[in-house]
């Protein structure tokens, strides 16, 4: 699991989660790679999201399915990651909003790896999200 505690009351932050015009901004670090296409997000239960785009020349896609949207404490999606078609594997990611005194502590578990090496580079993205979450909504 990873958190970090973001100066920003917890409506705010839950909506960068789900708003594709925000996601095209912290997803990932834009010095690193590009969107393919904009992110689409239908944020139900039920829903789906897709993000396509390239990281170092080499494209990915990024979809799921909401499990659990509960506005704005909770989110809850399964997270597939293709970078080449029969090498991924579904997982489901766990985000926390919880109010701390007008700022939000976001919590991020990210369950379901086979390997332990996937986990890691999983949780080291999931940090650099929040980093560039926090600085969004400064």
């Amino acid at each position: 699991m990873v958190a970090r505690t973001i100066a920003a009351p917890r409506e705010r932050v839950f909506r960068a989660w789900i708003d594709p015009a925000a996601v095209k901004r912290w997803f990932f670090d834009p010095s690193k790679g590009s969107w393919r296409s904009d992110p689409q997000i239908d944020a139900r239960v039920g829903g789906r999201y897709r993000f396509e785009g390239e990281v170092g020349g080499a494209p990915f896609l990024i979809e799921g399915e909401y499990r659990e949207i509960r506005a704005p404490e909770r989110l809850v999606f399964t997270w597939r990651w293709n970078i080449e078609p029969g090498l991924s594997e579904e997982t489901v990611v766990t985000v926390e909003f919880l109010d701390r005194d007008g700022s939000t502590e976001v919590r991020v578990r990210h369950d379901g790896f086979v390997a332990e090496t996937d986990r890691q580079e999983h949780e080291g993205g999931w940090r650099e999200c929040l980093d560039a979450i926090a600085r969004e909504l400064r």
